[in-house]
């Protein structure tokens, strides 16, 4: 008897507005994904800026969701982060 191996989750970092990410976060379990923001994940103890760094590092795909750009300024930094994370 062998043993079948379930592939991990794919973890996806969705930068967003404030109560932006929702909808996405809803289709995105829909296909078996692990979608998560920043302040799902953010770490009590740590700064702002290492919760962030954590988010990329450990995402497989960052997704950034933008409506409107005025709202969204925070999106447009952390994909950036990303981004120069590599």
């Amino acid at each position: 008897m062998t043993a079948t191996t379930v592939p991990p989750r794919r973890r996806v970092f969705v930068a967003a507005a404030p109560g932006g990410a929702a909808e996405v976060q809803r289709a995105m379990r829909q296909y078996d994904l692990d979608p998560v923001t920043l302040d799902q994940a953010a770490t009590p103890g740590t700064t702002w800026a290492d919760s962030l760094r954590r988010c990329v590092t450990e995402a497989d795909v960052v997704v950034g969701v933008v409506g409107d750009r005025r709202a969204a300024a925070n999106v447009f930094y952390e994909v950036g982060v990303a981004s120069g994370m590599n």
